[in-house]
């Protein structure tokens, strides 16, 4: 997102190898924030990673962004790492369903 000149949001996502993906720079100015940008800026990025064919999806964030990972809790991901001495040492994981898999199918076929 750009306007006049200047940066005002962002957010990229890229792969890591066996199906997991990377949410990286996401990032939206203070005069955007609540207005449900960043939801639908992560739910972009989630569905292309998954046209994509990504399986589980990391990112990562500050200790201080307490805004960002209540976004990203309430998206479903789950803290797995605190790492010290790190910019950005929270580590957020979600695993994605794949459309038409296996647990879906058994769930429907079990309905009378």
């Amino acid at each position: 997102v750009e306007r006049r000149g200047r940066v005002l949001g962002c957010g990229a996502m890229r792969p890591k190898g066996r199906g997991r993906f990377e949410i990286m720079r996401m990032y939206l100015s203070p005069e955007l924030r609540g207005r449900g940008l960043g939801r639908r800026m992560l739910a972009r990025l989630e569905r292309r990673a998954q046209k994509a064919g990504a399986k589980s999806l990391v990112l990562d964030t500050a200790v201080q962004l307490k805004d960002a990972q209540a976004l990203y809790r309430r998206f479903g991901y789950e803290l797995i790492e605190q790492v010290r001495g790190d910019c950005c040492p929270l580590l957020f994981r979600k695993r994605l369903t794949v459309p038409g898999s296996t647990s879906r199918r058994r769930a429907r076929a079990r309905k009378p």
